[in-house]
């Protein structure tokens, strides 16, 4: 009954934030001691849930990915396989808001495979039961042209287009190569 306790992430000197961490600095062949960063312990929580499929099926083969949404991808940043039935389970994740995103880990291009999202607060109990519902990836068409120009000759085969959602959802880029005529 009483409360777990685990060791969580910890920022120079002694902060649970990065907003709270100091910056130290070293140069190239210098050596540095005495900067001991001393671990927090704190209360830490379960999260568990279930991926589905767009269709409701089990999402097998899927990685959870959550991260802290004070600092993303400089705070809590932790990867967990889903099992065949597409369970997951977190522990030792400190009180605090979480973005958790659902990605795929099996063979073939990651690209052609559902993604999904969920934000989560963490307050004074598990988080049991969280339900992630995985949605097909969009696809988008387009062509490149030149503004104010009317050449055909131009070879856009060196580009590439890279799509990425805004806020802390990585997961969900999308990079295509362009075709010579745009």
């Amino acid at each position: 009954g009483a409360p777990r306790m685990g060791l969580v992430a910890t920022f120079y000197p002694s902060g649970s934030q990065l907003a709270q961490a100091t910056r130290i600095e070293v140069k190239a062949g210098t050596e540095l001691s005495g900067q001991d960063i001393p671990l927090r312990k704190e209360r830490v929580f379960r999260l568990s849930g279930k991926i589905l499929n767009p269709d409701g099926s089990a999402a097998k083969q899927s990685m959870v990915l959550v991260n802290g949404v004070e600092a993303p991808l400089g705070g809590m940043l932790m990867f967990r396989p889903a099992d065949d039935k597409g369970v997951f389970t977190v522990n030792e994740l400190p009180a605090g808001e979480y973005s958790v995103m659902v990605g795929w880990m099996g063979a073939g291009p990651r690209d052609s495979h559902p993604m999904g999202q969920a934000d989560v607060a963490i307050t004074d109990t598990d988080v049991k039961d969280l339900v992630i519902q995985t949605q097909p990836p969009l696809e988008v068409n387009g062509s490149f042209v030149i503004e104010g120009s009317d050449r055909k000759d131009i070879d856009f085969s060196s580009a590439y287009v890279n799509a990425a959602p805004t806020g802390n959802d990585f997961l969900g880029t999308g990079l295509a190569t362009v075709k010579a005529d745009g």
